[in-house]
C-alpha cells in the first residue's frame, strides 16, 4: 500500500483577509487609471493567492497553478532573461521537478515510492534525452545550437516535472479530479479566447500578460491564415497546438460531463460545447486528426446511451458551425480531399530527405538534444523526425517506449476497473484517448517544441501514473483476498 500525503488544511476566511484583499484590489483599481496592466497584473496575483489559499498545501496545489499558468496566460509571454524557458507555465513545472526531487530524498515526506510503470517510461525516456544532450556536446556547437540545447533541456524538465509531481504525489481521487476538471476549465478558457478572436476579431491575450513579461515574437505568423479564414490560437503559440491541446483534453471534458451529475446540466457540458465548438478554428488537419483519434478511440467505449448523445451532440455542433461559420466546414473538407495539391503536405514529403541525411550522420544518438533549432536549419512539422534528427535511433526509440507505457497504463487500469468501478475505467479510457491525440499527430507537427502541448501531455501521463497507483492496491487486495 502507498502511503499518502497529509493534507494540511487552509485555515478558515477571516473578515480581515477579505478587507486585505478589498484593499489591495481597491489601491490597485486606483493605479489602473495609470496603467491597466496594474490591475492586470493584481488580478493575476489575487487569483494565484486565492487558489493557494483555498485548496489543500498538496502537490495538486502547484500543479493547479501550472495549469492556470498553462492556458490562462499567453504563451507568447516570457520573462526575458529565461528565454522560452522563461514562461511562468514552464518555471512551475521546475518547481514542481524540485518539489519531487525534495520528496525523493526523505521517506517522511509522504510521496509515494516503488513501482510505477509511468516513471519507468520517463526514465528511459530522460536517459535517452540526455544521452543525446551529452553527445550533441561532444561535437562543435554553433552558439546558437548549444543555448538552444539547455534552453529545450530546462523545459523538458519542467514537463517532467509536472508528470512525476502528478503520479507520486497525487494520492486521493478527490484531488485527481480537481486537478483534471480544472485542467478541462483551462482549455476552455482558452478555447474562449480563441472563439473570440475568429467570430469577434478580439483578441484578449493583449491584455493577459503580467507585468514584468515580454512578448516573444513568432517566427511563424505568416502560418496564421488559411484560405479566407484567419486561423486562432488561442493564448497558445500556434493554431495546430491550439487545436491538438483542445481536441486532447475534450475526453475529459466528456468524461466530467456525464459523470458530474451533481453539477448543473450546463455547467457539465459547457465545456464540451466550447472546446467542440473552437478546435475546427484552428483550421489544421491535426486538430481534425485529434477529434477523429477522439471519436474512434473514446465513444465506442461508452455505454449505448451515452454514445448516441455523444454522437448526438457532435451532429448538432457540427450544424451549428455550419449555420454560424459558412464554409468553414467545406474548407477543412478540401484541406483531405485536395491534399495532393497543398504545399504544406508536399513540404513534409520533402522533409524525409533531409532527416535521412542527417540521420546518416549521428544514427545512434543524433546531432544533440534540441539542437536543431530553426533559426539555423528548418522547420520539421514532425516529432518523430525531429526525435530522429536529435537524439537518433535510441532517442527515438525511447520516445515511443514512453507513450506505449503511458497507454498500457491507462488501459490497464480500465481492465482492472470496467466491471467494479465503470466511471473510473471511463477516466481511464479518456486518458488513453487523450495521450494517443498527441501520438498520433507527432506524425503531423513538431509536438514537444510546443510548450502547452508538452506540458498537458506529461501531465496527463503523471495522472495516469496516479490513477494507475490508485487502484492497483485494491486488485491485489481483491485478488489475494479470493484465494
Amino acid at each position: 500500500m502507498t502511503a499518502d500525503i497529509s493534507a494540511i488544511s487552509p485555515e478558515r476566511s477571516s473578515s480581515s483577509h477579505v478587507l486585505a484583499g478589498l484593499g489591495i484590489l481597491v489601491i490597485g483599481g486606483a493605479l489602473s487609471f495609470l496603467s491597466p496592466l496594474v490591475l492586470v497584473g493584481l488580478l493575476g496575483l489575487l487569483t494565484f493567492a486565492a487558489v493557494i489559499y483555498l485548496s489543500p498545501r498538496d502537490p495538486a496545489t502547484i500543479l493547479s497553478l501550472g495549469v492556470l499558468a498553462m492556458f490562462g496566460m499567453p504563451a507568447r509571454y516570457i520573462f526575458e532573461p529565461l528565454g522560452a524557458a522563461g514562461a511562468p507555465a514552464i518555471m512551475f513545472g521546475v518547481a514542481a521537478f524540485g518539489w519531487w526531487l525534495t520528496t525523493r530524498l526523505s521517506s517522511a515526506s509522504g510521496a509515494a515510492h516503488g513501482h510505477n510503470p509511468v516513471r519507468v517510461g520517463t526514465g528511459v525516456l530522460l536517459v535517452t534525452m540526455l544521452a543525446s544532450y551529452a553527445a550533441g556536446f561532444a561535437r562543435p556547437l554553433y552558439d546558437l545550437e548549444a543555448s538552444n540545447s539547455d534552453r529545450t533541456l530546462i523545459i523538458w524538465f519542467a514537463y517532467i516535472g509536472y508528470l512525476l509531481l502528478a503520479a507520486d504525489g497525487i494520492n486521493t481521487r478527490d484531488r485527481l479530479d480537481t486537478l483534471l476538471r480544472r485542467i478541462v476549465w483551462g482549455a476552455t478558457f482558452m478555447s474562449v479566447v480563441g472563439l473570440l478572436q475568429f467570430l469577434a476579431g478580439y483578441d484578449l491575450t493583449e491584455v493577459l500578460a503580467l507585468p514584468g513579461l515580454t512578448y516573444n515574437v513568432p517566427e511563424f505568423t505568416s502560418t496564421f491564415a488559411r484560405s479566407d479564414f484567419t486561423r486562432v490560437a488561442g493564448t497558445a503559440l500556434h493554431p495546430i497546438e491550439f487545436g491538438v491541446v483542445g481536441a486532447s483534453v475534450l475526453p475529459f471534458a466528456l468524461h466530467y460531463a456525464f459523470n458530474d451529475i451533481g453539477k448543473h446540466v450546463i455547467v457539465r457540458w459547457a465545456p464540451v460545447a466550447i472546446i467542440g465548438f473552437a478546435v475546427p478554428m484552428a483550421i489544421s488537419r491535426s486538430a481534425i486528426l485529434g477529434l477523429l483519434v477522439v471519436g474512434l478511440v473514446q465513444i465506442p467505449t461508452l455505454p449505448a446511451e451515452r454514445r448516441f448523445q455523444t454522437m448526438l451532440a457532435a451532429f448538432v455542433g457540427t450544424g451549428a458551425m455550419t449555420v454560424v461559420v459558412p464554409g468553414l466546414l467545406g474548407t477543412i473538407r478540401s484541406f483531405f480531399v485536395n491534399a495532393d495539391q497543398d504545399p504544406s503536405i508536399e513540404g513534409r514529403t520533402e522533409d524525409l530527405e533531409t532527416v535521412v541525411a542527417y540521420f546518416r550522420e549521428a544514427p545512434f544518438f543524433g546531432r544533440g538534444f534540441g539542437t536543431f533549432t530553426p533559426a539555423l536549419y528548418d522547420f520539421l512539422d514532425n516529432q518523430f523526425f525531429m526525435q530522429l534528427i536529435e537524439t537518433g535511433a535510441v532517442g527515438m526509440l525511447g520516445l515511443i517506449f514512453f507513450m506505449v507505457v503511458a497507454i498500457w497504463t491507462a488501459r490497464q487500469v480500465r481492465r482492472w476497473t470496467i466491471v467494479r468501478d465503470r466511471p473510473t475505467a471511463d477516466l481511464a479510457q479518456a486518458m488513453v484517448a487523450c495521450i494517443a491525440v498527441h501520438f498520433f499527430t507527432f506524425a503531423t507537427y513538431d509536438a514537444l517544441s510546443f510548450r502547452i502541448a508538452g506540458m498537458s501531455l506529461f501531465l496527463i501521463i503523471g495522472a495516469a501514473g496516479a490513477l494507475w497507483r490508485m487502484e492497483r492496491p485494491v486488485v491485489e487486495f481483491a485478488t489475494t483476498e479470493g484465494r
